[in-house]
Formats: C-alpha cells, sequence, structure tokens
C-alpha cells in the first residue's frame, strides 16, 4: 500500500509550525558517550546515549552521524568558507523524536520513533524506516509502516504500508 497525506498535521518535522519565531541565536545541544569529529572525511560521529536539545524537538539515539560538505562562498561560487555545513544527518538505533509547538494558541505534542531516520537537508526530507511511528497528541498516529517520508518545505508525507489512526477532530470538515 502506497500513499500519500498531505496535511492534517502529521509531518513530524514540518506540519503545524510554531507561533514562536525561531532564534537563530539559541544552539542545538548534542551530548553523547563518544564524538568523533573527522573533519577531513566531513563526518561526526555520536555514539552512545545521543540527546539532541533543539528549540523545537529533542531527539534521542544510540548513534548519530552527521554528514558535512564545504560552504560555498555566497559572493565567489568557486571558493569555499572556512566552515563546513551539515548535508545529511542519520540517526540509528531506538530513535526518538519529541516536538513540542504552539499552533492557535494550543499545544501539540507530536512524537516520532523509528530504527533509523535520515534526514536529507538539502531535499529536506526526511526517511523513518525499522519500526517507524508518528503519533500527535496521542491521538493520531502512524503505525505498522514500512517506511514514512517527510518533507519539512511542502509538509508532504508519504506512507509505505502501515495503518493510519485518526481522531474524529482531525477528521472533522469545516463547516
Amino acid at each position: 500500500l502506497n500513499f500519500s497525506l498531505f496535511s492534517q498535521g502529521l509531518s513530524l518535522f514540518g506540519g503545524a509550525k510554531s507561533s514562536k519565531t525561531r532564534d537563530k541565536q539559541v544552539p542545538t545541544e548534542i551530548s553523547s558517550d563518544t564524538m568523533d569529529i573527522k573533519t577531513d572525511e566531513n563526518i561526526a560521529i555520536f555514539t552512545g546515549n545521543v540527546l539532541v536539545k533543539d528549540q523545537e524537538m529533542k531527539i534521542k539515539c544510540h548513534k548519530m552521524s552527521l554528514y558535512l560538505e564545504d560552504n560555498k562562498d555566497t559572493q565567489n561560487p568557486e571558493k569555499t568558507t572556512q566552515k563546513k555545513k551539515i548535508k545529511k544527518i542519520v540517526f540509528e538505533g531506538d530513535v526518538d523524536i519529541h516536538r513540542e509547538l504552539e499552533e492557535n494558541g494550543k499545544k501539540k505534542i507530536q512524537l516520532a520513533r523509528a530504527g533509523l531516520v535520515e534526514y536529507d537537508l538539502k531535499e529536506q526530507k526526511i526517511t523513518m524506516t525499522d519500526k517507524p511511528y508518528l503519533e500527535q497528541d496521542g491521538k493520531d498516529k502512524v503505525e505498522n509502516a514500512k517506511t514514512i517520508h517527510l518533507w519539512r518545505d511542502t509538509e508532504r508525507v508519504v506512507i509505505e504500508g502501515g495503518t493510519i489512526k485518526l481522531s474524529p477532530d482531525t477528521m472533522k470538515t469545516e463547516e
């Protein structure tokens, strides 16, 4: 079974936008038992009790790999800057994502779980595999899927296999 679901806020990383403006000065914190940063190989690997704290969410997993690339100078595309930018993030092992946001004055809680989550920043695409699960406010759920694809910028969700359980409130039509 392949189908697309474009609305109802099931897109965990996109979907319902927080009414709070993202503060670019607030850092993202990453903690783990081991951090192996290989600048020459453009990869940073965090293993053991990985915890990512961001303004929008908390992510826990066993291993996180950040794949980096050279950052092009906007003035001169042939030139690269000293800073690297993240092109892809891979979360592995009991990935647990918890996001709280506010929409129209109401607090929403979104949860995601999977064995493997890949986030391609260029495409703004998240791919969840190995028993992916999504939940919003304890009511709307995606279970038993093979793969879940989410696009942050368009709020599109493609679910391969699985079951979607939508609450009566979600299914209400505007009158």
